[in-house]
């Protein structure tokens, strides 16, 4: 992907960084399904019951639209990344209201804490479920009061258990005083919407992202990649290449500790791609763990590395999508990661036409990209 793509609108990056992501990750949520079938004869989720026999040669390489309700099935990924644009909003209205704040302790935090409550019930503070200022501004305009009157939003696809321990103790971490010692890809995929939110400064959006996913991962594994990609998705919002992108992030790295992880793992990345070397080879060295039924085991720093690499290796998005989405281990959100990363940089008009018909919360995607985007350009 080194044609000239610097004339792509930045609005188009905005859907093109949402919808690739969320389109991708149904892909690899599928995935996901298929493997725990094949090693327990039976499916973790109750709407997946349906996935085509040729599966088993070709993985997949379209959205599988699920026979019970007729939509693209979102992973815990994107409903997470919904709320993470949630708190962007929250924070950003209420530090301009008054004067003083950061995106996490002013709205970020508490937007999780609603995530939490859609997965298990439990509400931290009544003051979490009522309409605030940021949401009649956001929602209005397809008739929704808050986040929370989204019904398919209380449907657990598959959370991170360390997710979910995290948030339990209703306690915030920072990467001064982490909480945990907690690494997986939840602290990584939430972040996206970081990125093209405050791409016009990329080192504010990597510092921005980190201490979102330090509030709930401890591990600096965790929340240094994270920050390299809000970085990276910022980067490419503003018309830089992808593989430049991720070696400006390696430079933004070194101004924090603890880089050794995230370092080595976002290097081979790139170093793979720019030698081509073929995804059978390049993945079993960056994705090596096989999936199973715990979510969580393989570490952010990971996650970002391969779903980098297939960004890369990908000639348009529908085979960067097969190739992360295929992948062994957490494929929604490798997938998820390479379809935001394609997203952004070929803007919306990269995804094949129909695939984005049936997706699951398509209208609400669309509706906050749209919001964010024109709260920061106006």
């Amino acid at each position: 992907m080194k044609e000239n793509h610097s004339f792509i609108e930045l609005k188009s990056r905005y859907y093109g960084c949402l919808l690739g992501a969320a389109i991708a990750d149904t892909c690899g949520y599928t995935m996901e399904q298929w493997h725990y079938y094949r090693e327990y004869g039976e499916f973790p989720e109750k709407f997946m019951d349906d996935i085509p026999e040729d599966f088993l040669t070709n993985g997949v390489q379209s959205p599988h639209i699920d026979e019970r309700t007729g939509m693209l099935m979102l992973s815990d990924d994107t409903q997470m990344a919904l709320f993470t644009m949630d708190g962007l909003e929250w924070a950003y209205i209420r530090m301009a209201h008054r004067e003083i704040g950061t995106y996490a302790a002013s709205g970020g935090y508490m937007s999780l804490l609603r995530w939490y409550y859609t997965q298990t019930g439990v509400l931290a503070d009544e003051y979490l479920i009522h309409k605030h200022e940021h949401e009649p501004v956001a929602l209005e305009t397809i008739g929704v009061k808050t986040i929370l009157n989204y019904e398919e939003l209380y449907s657990p696809r598959n959370p991170s258990e360390q997710m979910l321990s995290a948030l339990s103790t209703m306690m915030m971490g920072t990467m001064q005083e982490p909480l945990n010692d907690y690494n997986d890809s939840s602290a990584l995929t939430r972040v996206a919407p970081v990125g093209f939110f405050l791409h016009a400064t990329p080192e504010v959006a990597f510092e921005v992202a980190a201490s979102l996913a330090a509030t709930t991962h401890g591990n600096p594994s965790a929340y240094l990649a994270a920050g390299c990609y809000a970085y990276m998705i910022a980067q490419v919002c503003n018309g830089v290449d992808l593989d430049q992108a991720g070696y400006q992030a390696l430079g933004c790295l070194n101004q924090y500790n603890y880089i050794e992880g995230v370092q080595e793992a976002l290097q081979y990345a790139l170093h793979m791609a720019e030698c081509n070397v073929p995804p059978e080879s390049a993945l079993a060295e960056l994705n090596p763990n096989e999936y199973h039924p715990e979510a969580g085991i393989q570490g952010a720093e990971k996650i970002l590395a391969t779903g980098v690499y297939c960004a890369l290796m990908g000639e348009d998005y529908a085979k960067a999508m097969a190739l992360s989405a295929n992948c062994r281990g957490m494929s929604s959100s490798i997938a998820f990661v390479t379809g935001s990363f394609v997203g952004a940089l070929l803007g919306d008009g990269c995804i094949p036409e129909g695939w984005s018909d049936h997706l699951e919360l398509k209208e609400m995607l669309l509706t906050w990209a749209d919001h964010l985007y024109r709260l920061k350009e106006v």
